[in-house]
């Protein structure tokens, strides 16, 4: 006659023993295994916690229409300079009440900014700066970019930088060409959220007539002690030999999307290193079942077992 299960009911088997014994001391260091080893396994791999994390961002960067452009000749040792501010061309006019080593020569300059995707942030600036009716060659040219730059994905993050561009030649030319990204250039991490404002600072003051603030040099030096700024990447320079009585300049930054780098906020540490603890926890869990049941079901450990029956769950 051919049997078959018509009902099945399940036992379990509970194991007892004493507070002072093999079987509890067994259980405490089964215990503190799975708890404890997935902690110190993680934590000496490194990286358990997240000390700083990226995100990508492209900056809303705009120029605020002011320059410093000097060009050098082949008629003068002294180079000619121009910019938009006024107090530093009364100085350039006016050898009595400054040092510079430069004279006055006044270009055309134009520009657009483009933004290509109609994001509302500019993609590329189109700059050009022509020299015309000139009465000597120019042999090469150097110029301060100022703009403004924000962030606000993570952080809000706002500050003033510049590009600063030369180039130089031993025979006259009649065009230059800069091509080049430009990306911000960090030495600190960004915060995770709040305000950041503490180099949203004028860089240039025109107010001032002491030499090394009015010369590109000084303003670079200054420029370069600050720990959140912007500078010329993938730059590419070409100019083309020509004499005659002009001379233009044409200059195009892109502003692409980058990789930042901030200190990431405490739920975020929390979560990455909650995520590699509980990844290797469930492995220790599964092993560690396994050895237990097996040190207890063949009684390698003496306790005194009960049988008791357990009713099957109705649906």
């Amino acid at each position: 006659m051919v049997l078959y299960r018509v009902f099945s009911t399940p036992h379990l088997i509970k194991h007892y023993s004493t507070v002072f014994s093999k079987a509890t001391v067994f259980q405490i260091i089964t215990y503190a295994l799975v708890i404890l080893a997935p902690f110190f396994i993680a934590y000496s791999t490194r990286d358990f916690w997240q000390y700083t994390s990226s995100y990508r961002e492209q900056a809303d960067i705009h120029f605020i229409g002011q320059w410093i452009f000097q060009v050098t000749t082949d008629a003068s040792p002294i180079a000619k300079t121009w910019s938009s501010y006024n107090g530093l061309n009364r100085l350039l006019q006016d050898d009595t009440l400054s040092p510079l080593n430069s004279e006055i020569s006044i270009p055309i300059v134009k520009f657009r900014e483009q933004d290509y995707n109609y994001d509302r942030i500019n993609d590329q600036l189109l700059l050009t700066i022509e020299y015309n009716e000139l009465e000597y060659n120019i042999t090469g040219i150097q110029g301060l970019l100022f703009f403004e730059v924000s962030l606000n994905s993570h952080a809000s993050v706002t500050l003033q930088g510049l590009i600063h561009f030369s180039n130089s030649w031993s025979l006259p030319a009649s065009h230059y060409w800069l091509l080049g990204d430009t990306l911000i250039y960090q030495r600190d991490p960004l915060p995770a959220t709040g305000r950041l404002t503490t180099h949203n600072t004028t860089i240039y003051n025109d107010t001032s007539r002491l030499t090394q603030d009015n010369e590109i040099i000084g303003i670079l030096k200054n420029y370069q002690q600050r720990n959140l700024s912007i500078s010329l990447a993938n730059r590419m320079d070409y100019w083309e030999y020509g004499t005659g009585s002009n001379f233009t300049a044409h200059i195009s930054l892109t502003f692409p999307v980058q990789t930042l780098i901030y200190i990431p906020g405490l739920w975020q540490v929390l979560k990455f290193a909650w995520i590699q603890y509980l990844a290797i926890l469930v492995i220790f869990y599964a092993v560690l079942s396994c050895v237990q049941s097996f040190v207890f079901q063949n009684q390698i450990i003496l306790t005194v077992q009960a049988r008791t029956d357990k009713k099957p769950h109705q649906r």
